[in-house]
């Protein structure tokens, strides 16, 4: 046992496919690739976890809040 069984059992994970998403146009695909690049995995993926709070559940909509502010962030004109 230990602490950890807890956070093991309840920790969320999230891959997020940049190159097969429909969900952006093609220039927003093109900035996210370069300013997100860094934080692609090998299959194109943003991958994205969370063991923050006790339940699975929160930390699947603590992942999602991950994704959607990186992906605002990113999209705003620098």
């Amino acid at each position: 046992g230990g602490q950890n069984v807890n956070k093991l059992n309840t920790k969320a994970q999230l891959f997020w496919s940049l190159e097969t998403t429909s969900l952006l146009s093609e220039e927003e695909r093109r900035t996210l690739q370069f300013k997100l690049g860094h934080r692609l995995n090998s299959s194109g993926e943003i991958v994205i976890t969370s063991s923050r709070t006790r339940t699975r559940e929160r930390n699947i909509e603590d992942c999602l809040s991950k994704l959607t502010e990186l992906i605002k962030d990113a999209l705003i004109p620098s």
